[in-house]
């Protein structure tokens, strides 16, 4: 995923520099468009295996801080 993500950034640097130029055609603009939206599908799929791994993340170690405050109440630290 990540060398799919490069080299989408890499062609689509290579199209904004042909368009700064002004050498582009429609084929080159259709090209542009879908690179960005696999870009765009890109960055949510990591986005979205971030937040999985937050939750996986918390699961674990969210029932250790549940332990460490339960243990807090039982010995009347907390309120």
């Amino acid at each position: 995923m990540v060398g799919s993500k490069l080299v989408t950034i890499v062609e689509l640097e290579k199209i904004d520099k042909a368009m700064d130029i002004g050498v582009v055609d429609d084929c080159t603009v259709l090209r542009c468009i879908e690179l960005k939206n696999n870009l765009l599908k890109l960055t949510e799929m990591e986005a979205k295996d971030m937040i999985q791994k937050s939750k996986v993340k918390w699961a674990v170690e969210g029932d250790e801080i549940e332990s460490f405050f339960t243990v807090l109440q039982t010995r009347g630290d907390l309120n």
